[in-house]
């Protein structure tokens, strides 16, 4: 909720348009977090699974190589639809960051969301 806070009281200062305020409002958001949430998942692909070990640590690691094969749905924040199997997901936990996003984009692209979840429905898992 802070970030709609501070949307709002940005927009009220802003002398933009408030259709081109929240577009770049947006994508700078995405251009600061981005970069962070494709070093998290470099991370935690490639150098985790050599920075411990342990009884469990075999379960942690099963699930880190999922990211080989699924880390660009996380990138393009539609790993909460595909794929569908979630033990299949690079880093099931980061689902509400997608979810997050969504949020985002609703004002946007409403319509697209249908679509995307209707289209992620019908691709093979």
């Amino acid at each position: 909720y802070f970030i709609s806070y501070v949307f709002l009281v940005e927009l009220r200062r802003s002398r933009l348009h408030w259709l081109l305020f929240t577009l770049r409002f947006y994508l700078v958001e995405l251009l600061t977090f981005v970069p962070l949430y494709a070093a998290t998942i470099v991370i935690a692909w490639k150098v985790v699974p050599y920075v411990a070990s342990g009884p469990l640590w075999y379960q942690i690691v099963g699930t880190l190589g999922h990211c080989r094969k699924w880390w660009w749905t996380n990138l393009l924040f539609i790993n909460n639809f595909y794929p569908r199997d979630e033990s299949a997901q690079c880093l099931e936990w980061t689902f509400y960051l997608a979810n997050g996003a969504h949020g985002l984009c609703v004002f946007f692209s409403g319509p697209v969301e249908i679509l995307l979840s209707l289209l992620c429905a019908v691709l093979p898992p």
